[in-house]
């Protein structure tokens, strides 16, 4: 699921001769890449971007009757990378079990890949090198699992990596329902929650998505178990009820006073607030409609009255959506397209919560419906600005297959300036930093910018001369970026 590759502070423009909602015809097969997976095909159901632009997707393929982790990764043309596992293509068979799908993908700031999912009776996230082997010094032979014992089996929702490199993840099964945290190396954290799981079952909330803040606190969004309506809850860092979150830690309610609500995707604009996707039913007059709906709240969980209609904005299509945030503030959702024959739709909303007309056509573009019949399941922003789907379709003739899908977003993204003062760094040092960064060979009068990977401002100041020492001791381990260069924080 989601997962935003966000580049703040480059200079964006939006040009009209620059297509909009348009399959990128540089990519794959008119935009479109389906790679033919061994035995069974597969089901992709996740997607990331590395910093070169190579797309990782992930999700499952049957081998000989078991279930596997399955990872491609294409080059930024849509050819498999031939470096990457064998020949582009990674299987994972866990011989714990037959059982194994995986669901989310992450990477970190090393390259290294993380792939959560299911397996069997338990939740498992394994950990990649770069180049698609296992990687022997996380968890045992490279997987962490968390078992649990309240039922047989194990359903995943998501995962986040917090700015600290821990590594969590969420369940969703109706009333049992459950968050767990991961060390660096792949071992339990024991100083979250109660021996490192956080029993989710005590709010009556379902878990669909989750986001950490550059504070380390969670926020998880779903469906309330028993209220028909969606659902909102803070965490402390520790994985206690943050209680300045909303009502007492909880946000629940109703998009409509008759309708019966649930969200499955969340992503965290720089400014602190929250965007949420989901679904809402209700009968209107003797009619029974179902709609997707986007909705905004603030950093404190108060739904955001200037976001569309009262904070939401709802429209037809088939199935819930995945979303993702582009550098412009403008919200793009995949889901399956309106007549639910499986063609992959992607709209895009602007920030203010109303449908763009100038993406695609009305708001609104579709791959090939002759071609390709599937199911999209995760959408990500690329560091060009183009927008990119992993999911699944079934060509003619063939077994489901894994499909990426990319299309021009009709942003320009050049250079690594800063939108208000055009400053560029020449140099930081040392890098990595633990303590004292240094950074020099700038205009005086230049604005100085840290952001984290959730776009964050964490440190900002006009420089006096052409160099100066910033103290980022107290920052997080992690990737940042200093205007224009990457920063590896120890």
């Amino acid at each position: 699921m989601k997962k935003i590759f966000h580049l703040a502070f480059l200079f964006i423009s939006s040009s009209l001769l620059a297509q909009s909602g348009v399959l990128d015809n540089t990519f794959g097969n008119g935009g479109i890449v389906v790679p033919l997976l061994a035995n069974f095909g597969g089901h992709a159901h996740a997607v990331a971007i590395q910093t070169n632009g190579n797309i990782v997707a992930g999700g499952t393929s049957n081998i000989s009757g078991k279930d596997n982790f399955c990872l491609i990764r294409l080059n930024n043309d849509g050819t498999l990378d031939a470096s990457f596992g064998s020949n582009g293509v990674v299987y994972t068979s866990f011989d714990t079990c037959c059982y194994s799908t995986l669901y989310a993908l992450v990477i970190q700031s090393d390259g290294k890949i993380l792939a959560a999912g299911s397996i069997d009776t338990a939740y498992g996230v394994a950990r990649y090198n770069t180049d698609g082997s296992l990687d022997s010094t996380f968890g045992v032979k490279g997987l962490a699992l968390m078992r649990v014992n309240y039922h047989s089996n194990a359903y995943f929702a998501d995962m986040v990596l917090a700015p600290d490199g821990k590594i969590i993840l969420a369940s969703e099964v109706t009333s049992n329902t459950n968050l767990v945290r991961f060390n660096t190396n792949g071992s339990v954290d024991s100083t979250f929650g109660v021996n490192g799981i956080v029993d989710v079952r005590a709010y009556n909330d379902i878990v669909r998505s989750l986001i950490v803040k550059q504070d380390g606190k969670i926020i998880t969004i779903g469906g309330g178990a028993y209220t028909g309506g969606f659902a909102l809850i803070g965490f402390n860092q520790n994985g206690t009820i943050d209680s300045s979150f909303g009502n007492s830690g909880r946000v629940v309610g109703k998009f409509k006073s008759n309708s019966f609500d649930d969200c499955f995707d969340m992503v965290l604009q720089p400014d602190g607030k929250i965007v949420v996707s989901g679904r809402t039913q209700y009968v209107d007059s003797i009619t029974t409609v179902e709609n997707s709906v986007v909705a905004r709240f603030n950093a404190a969980g108060k739904i955001d009255s200037s976001f569309g209609t009262n904070g939401w904005l709802e429209y037809l299509t088939c199935l819930p959506t995945t979303i993702a945030l582009q550098l412009d503030g403008k919200i793009v959702t995949a889901s399956e397209v309106q007549n639910c024959q499986g063609d992959f739709e992607v709209r895009r909303i602007t920030a203010n919560g109303s449908i763009d007309s100038t993406f695609g056509t009305n708001g609104i573009t579709f791959s090939s419906p002759n071609l390709y019949s599937g199911l999209s399941d995760d959408v990500v922003i690329g560091p060009d600005g183009k927008i990119v789907i992993a999911g699944t379709s079934k060509p003619t003739g063939t077994f489901f297959q894994f499909t990426v899908v990319r299309y021009l977003s009709g942003l320009t993204i050049s250079g690594s300036q800063d939108v208000e003062n055009s400053l560029e760094v020449g140099s930081i040092s040392p890098n990595p930093a633990s303590d004292n960064l240094t950074i020099s060979n700038f205009k005086p009068n230049s604005q100085i910018i840290i952001t984290n990977l959730l776009g964050e401002i964490v440190f900002k100041k006009i420089a006096e001369s052409s160099s100066m020492t910033i103290d980022v001791s107290h920052l997080p381990r992690g990737m940042y970026l200093v205007n224009n260069h990457k920063l590896v924080k120890e």
